[in-house]
């Protein structure tokens, strides 16, 4: 288990729904490889998306199943979006965005980002693949994130 990813579970879990306890976070395939082909189409800028949970926690999985768009302005450094024009909703979740120059590490601004708002932040590398997405945590610390079918 990462660094923190003990914490972030308890914390998570806390804030959602009053669970004591967080095991496991998993994300749809499909969600992740739309995710990916979204950052290969808005190459060479940044892609910015939102997770979503409709489940919410249960029995102690959180699964990220849908992907929220949201209007931004990106280059190939940076995506921003005011956050005050998302939709008032509880299954947000996190942040998800990509790196065109491969890095998957956050940015100071990054982890800013993942401070001020969610829980679960993923950055997409260049190529755009699966194997190139690291999940952190609000606090940007590298999480263990499970795909699933």
């Amino acid at each position: 288990m990462a660094i923190g990813a003990r914490g972030f579970f308890r914390r998570m879990a806390r804030a959602l729904l009053g669970v004591r306890r967080i095991d496991r976070i998993t994300i749809a395939r499909s969600a992740l490889d739309d995710l990916c082909d979204m950052a290969r189409s808005a190459h060479p800028q940044e892609m910015l998306a939102f997770f979503s949970s409709t489940a919410g926690l249960r029995g102690g999985v959180l699964h990220i199943d849908e992907i929220q768009l949201q209007a931004y302005d990106a280059d190939t450094d940076s995506a921003h979006v005011m956050l005050s024009n998302l939709p008032m909703t509880t299954s947000i979740i996190g942040t998800v965005h990509s790196h065109p120059g491969g890095s998957t590490r956050p940015s100071e601004a990054d982890r800013h980002l993942f401070s001020k708002f969610g829980y679960v932040h993923a950055i997409i590398g260049e190529p755009y693949t699966p194997f190139k997405t690291a999940f952190y945590d609000k606090n940007g610390h590298r999480i263990s994130v499970v795909t699933v079918d």
